[in-house]
């Protein structure tokens, strides 16, 4: 799906629920910055992607969230949702989301370790000057 398609989606479906974006990065758990790129349409990072997701999973089944012909302003008829299909979709993104925060942590330890190992020769190095 095109990313300025989505990103017009999500704002439509965001102002007919009534909400902010403050309320809704606030109920999701991600910055403002990245959710304000998703609703202009921008490239972000699964890591925002996913949280803004699930959390619109909760008001319109995902598949109709992502369907070309939905709008949420024109056809109310879809925020009934298909909750059988909808806890697929859940689960899938949940899956998705503990990959990508076990990646997160595997690369943030390695960082964690050639940061240390560069330390260690800078501290060689001071030691020898």
């Amino acid at each position: 799906m095109d990313t300025k398609i989505f990103g017009e989606r999500i704002r439509q479906l965001r102002r007919v629920l009534g909400l902010t974006q403050k309320e809704v990065v606030e109920q999701i758990g991600i910055p403002l910055h990245p959710y304000n790129r998703l609703e202009r349409g921008e490239n972000c990072g699964w890591d925002s992607v996913l949280p803004v997701l699930l959390f619109y999973s909760q008001k319109v089944s995902i598949d109709n969230l992502l369907d070309d012909r939905f709008c949420p302003i024109d056809d109310n008829d879809y925020f009934t949702k298909n909750y059988e299909m909808n806890q697929v979709a859940k689960a899938r993104l949940e899956f998705l989301r503990q990959k990508l925060q076990e990646t997160a942590e595997r690369k943030k330890a390695v960082i964690d370790e050639e940061t240390k190992a560069l330390l260690d020769k800078i501290n060689n190095v001071e030691e020898i000057l």
